[in-house]
């Protein structure tokens, strides 16, 4: 005598293998695009096909050797002018641009005070929760932790690329 359980796995195979057939043949059918609002367009080309792209390619002049590039805006980061090849990774313990830019010497750009700044934090209890509050800010030996990777701001300008039309002009 057959179970329960030995009478059912034939019937569910049967509808499961039905399911899989009827799945298959609906691609013939035309689908309509539901109407959901929301226009999402993808591109129909790789986009690594549309063009060759380059490496960037950097100066070889080394730190001490090069001038200084005229800033994009008012306030902007200024840009390194010199190969960075030999001064990556940069890490905490690590920064080799704080050998030459935190010293005395006046023909090299000097990290501003504002990078040894570090902040003075309080946390508050509200009545919607924890509020942190920067009180302050306090003179520091070291750069502050924010501002120990130059390059996050700071960049090295490539030499092959173009740059777009510019008619910024400084007021200073």
């Amino acid at each position: 005598m057959r179970t329960r359980k030995q009478l059912w796995m034939p019937l569910v195979s049967v509808v499961a293998l039905a399911a899989v057939l009827i799945a298959a043949g609906g691609d013939s059918a035309p689908e309509t695009e539901a109407d959901d609002g929301l226009d999402v367009y993808f591109r129909d080309v790789d986009l690594m096909a549309l063009s060759d792209p380059e490496l960037a390619e950097y100066s070889d002049v080394e730190p001490g050797e090069a001038g200084v590039f005229e800033e994009s805006w008012v306030g902007a980061p200024p840009q390194i002018p010199h190969s960075v090849e030999d001064l990556l990774p940069i890490a905490s313990d690590d920064n080799a641009c704080l050998d030459c830019h935190s010293g005395d010497d006046e023909d090299v750009v000097a990290v501003p005070e504002s990078h040894f700044l570090m902040a003075q934090v309080s946390n508050e209890e509200a009545e919607t929760g924890m509020r942190v509050t920067i009180e302050g800010y306090e003179a520091s030996e070291t750069v502050a932790g924010s501002r120990y990777n130059c390059v996050l701001c700071h960049t090295p300008q490539a030499l092959n690329v173009s740059e777009p039309e510019n008619e910024f002009e400084s007021e200073k």
